[in-house]
């Protein structure tokens, strides 16, 4: 999986995305007719996405450089090669955690620790 987050020029690639979570808010308006068992029902389109990210680094100073640009306000892409279908444009909401992992691994015979990017996002439209 080839997943990036992207301000301007600015890149970076996390080994895997290893959970992302999205709702829609629901905007159909549902009104009981008085006086007869109907409903009117009033269609909206669903609202954009939000809810939480989690992108695992294998280097700290990637995982800082995704801290640094949820911290901003700038608009981030996220693109995902092989889902295309959860790219989208955001900004970061509620919280931003940066943590490394319990333990370190073994990867390409090299002693490896992971960092995590937790947060919550909004999708926005530019």
């Amino acid at each position: 999986m080839s997943s990036s987050f992207a301000v301007g020029s600015r890149t970076v690639s996390p080994l895997v995305v290893s959970s992302y979570e999205a709702a829609r808010e629901v905007r159909n308006v549902f009104n009981a007719v008085l006086g007869a068992q109907a409903t009117v029902a009033v269609a909206f389109p669903a609202g954009l996405r939000a809810g939480t990210l989690v992108a695992v680094f294998t280097a700290q100073a990637d995982a800082l450089t995704l801290d640094s640009m949820l911290a901003g306000t700038a608009v981030i892409t996220y693109a995902d090669s092989d889902v295309p279908a959860v790219g989208m444009t955001f900004l970061a909401d509620q919280s931003i955690r940066v943590y490394p992992a319990d333990e370190s691994v073994t990867l390409d015979g090299e002693e490896v620790l992971f960092w995590y990017v937790e947060f919550g996002y909004q999708e926005v439209v530019v």
